[in-house]
């Protein structure tokens, strides 16, 4: 019988906000539910970010890729801004962005635990 190892919280040791070639794990509202379960379930990578005003105030948004997206979603992972290249990408600001890490070790058992809902 295989158990799950507990994990430590790492983000203490981690820059206050994520960077560029940071691996994150996000949780995404107002998507279909394929959509927020993949991007749930599946490391993003931090490729890019930018700035937008929204209600007037400046808002810094994350661009995370995610490899391997299913032909049925991929419709969701592309705009003109970011043409579908084979992999997915997303621009989403810093309160979708659970955890991240510079190593992709530390966010596998994270993946377990939501994967099983523990």
């Amino acid at each position: 019988m295989k158990f799950l190892k507990t994990y430590k919280l790492f983000e203490s040791n981690n820059p206050i906000e994520p960077q560029i070639d940071d691996y994150v794990l996000c949780e995404v509202e107002g998507y279909h539910y394929t959509v927020t379960d993949f991007i749930k379930l599946n490391i993003g990578k931090i490729v890019d970010y930018d700035y937008i005003t929204y209600q007037s105030e400046t808002i810094k948004r994350y661009t995370i890729e995610w490899k391997n997206i299913p032909s049925s979603l991929a419709s969701y992972f592309f705009d003109t801004k970011y043409p579908y290249d084979g992999f997915g990408k997303m621009a989403l600001p810093i309160n979708y962005i659970k955890h991240y890490s510079k190593d992709i070790n530390e966010l596998l058992p994270m993946i377990k635990a939501n994967k099983y809902n523990i």
